[in-house]
């Protein structure tokens, strides 16, 4: 009887002792990836499809391979979800409402995954609304901030500072990329912005469908560890036919290229925007644009209007920026079809950028935006280092 009590006692024990080292923190990983989904808005609907997807994606991750999401939906509180081999463990309820728009909660996020995951690499998912790096003007005028991502209705219906996501990314492990699941991300500004927080950016320079991108592909290639990973996440991607057999433009950036870009850009700028009739308004008349007229194709602007010679060098720098893309020549979004303008692989450059244009040739349902963009452009890094003031942008 006491060889029975001491054999039951010592499971015991060994049970307990095998629950605790199973939950010890932080654990050693290959690669730890957050997915930080901004969901409290129009997109709720599609959480539980986006979560199905990752989860059929990681049946095909190792046990080295950690998928972690902040989930932040409508009326439910925000919660942690840990998914692996085709399933998923929430790790966390949050007893209070999270803002995804505010970048502390952001901080939140990635303070919970480096404590739980001392990784080797890690990389941040951004899913959710986004709007290039436009300012929208919800706080008084001596408070404007500069946004461009993850608008939390709960909250006000208020929207990131790109900045601000910058600053608190700046406080953890550099990521080894940023895949952006969102519209308009792939914003000369907005790269400039992150470019000390990540070693690549993958996303799309335009509008894209609610759906966003085919996760039960795309979450394996997350921890492809080959030297240009980042072209699998964009061929899976790309791979996804949408609304009328279309798919979606894409381009990854090498943030250490940055730096080069703005002062070539700078330079060819100078070399144009002076000898133009207007130069405040360069003429964009059929150019690609990417979101409501007010974004256009970088690489289709200083093409359009540079010298050859120039636009050879500064297109140099471009490429080194720009190491990869994926080329269509339309694409729509659920209710708007861009195929009003012509593309071609020589023409697309994969960033979109700011142009300064003439709010009366406007459409009135862009005239709002571009007003914005006009007041606030000099709010961004960007603006300095690629010479826009002396230009009087």
């Amino acid at each position: 009887m006491k060889s029975t009590i001491l054999s039951a006692i010592c499971c015991m024990l060994m049970f307990c002792a095998c629950h605790d080292e199973k939950e010890q923190w932080p654990r050693e990983t290959g690669r730890a990836v957050l997915v930080y989904m901004a969901a409290d808005n129009n997109l709720d609907n599609e959480v539980r499809s986006d979560l199905s997807e990752m989860i059929e994606g990681s049946k095909m991750l190792g046990d080295e391979a950690k998928l972690i999401a902040l989930v932040d939906r409508r009326r439910e509180r925000p919660y942690i979800l840990e998914i692996a081999n085709g399933d998923t463990i929430r790790r966390e309820t949050f007893d209070e409402e999270l803002s995804t728009s505010s970048a502390e909660t952001l901080r939140t996020a990635m303070r919970w995954l480096t404590d739980h995951y001392q990784a080797k690499s890690y990389g941040l998912v951004l899913w959710g609304h986004a709007d290039g790096w436009i300012i929208y003007d919800d706080q008084p005028k001596q408070e404007a901030r500069r946004r461009g991502y993850g608008i939390d209705y709960t909250a006000g219906s208020t929207w990131m500072n790109i900045t601000d996501m910058a600053r608190v990314l700046g406080d953890f492990p550099r990521l080894t990329f940023i895949f952006a699941d969102c519209c308009a991300f792939m914003s000369v500004e907005s790269m400039y912005e992150l470019r000390g927080v990540a070693d690549y950016i993958i996303g799309s320079p335009a509008e894209i469908p609610a759906e966003g991108a085919p996760y039960q592909t795309v979450v394996p290639q997350l921890f492809n560890e080959d030297e240009r990973f980042y072209e699998r996440i964009a061929d899976a991607y790309f791979a996804q036919v949408t609304y009328d057999k279309c798919r979606e433009p894409l381009s990854v950036v090498k943030t250490s290229e940055m730096e080069r870009l703005a002062t070539a850009t700078r330079e060819v700028l100078a070399s144009f925007v002076p000898t133009l009739p207007d130069s405040r308004y360069p003429d964009v008349g059929g150019l690609i644009y990417y979101y409501k007229h007010t974004l256009y194709d970088m690489n289709d602007v200083i093409m359009a209007h540079a010298a050859p010679d120039n636009y050879t060098t500064w297109r140099e720098a471009l490429d080194a920026a720009v190491v990869y893309k994926t080329f269509t020549d339309h694409w729509r979004a659920r209710f708007v079809a861009f195929m009003d303008f012509y593309v071609t692989e020589q023409r697309y450059g994969g960033l979109n950028m700011y142009v300064p244009q003439d709010a009366s040739y406007l459409p009135m349902k862009y005239v709002d935006t571009a007003l914005r963009q006009d007041a606030t452009i000099h709010l961004m890094q960007w603006y300095q280092a690629a010479g826009y003031r002396e230009l009087g942008w």
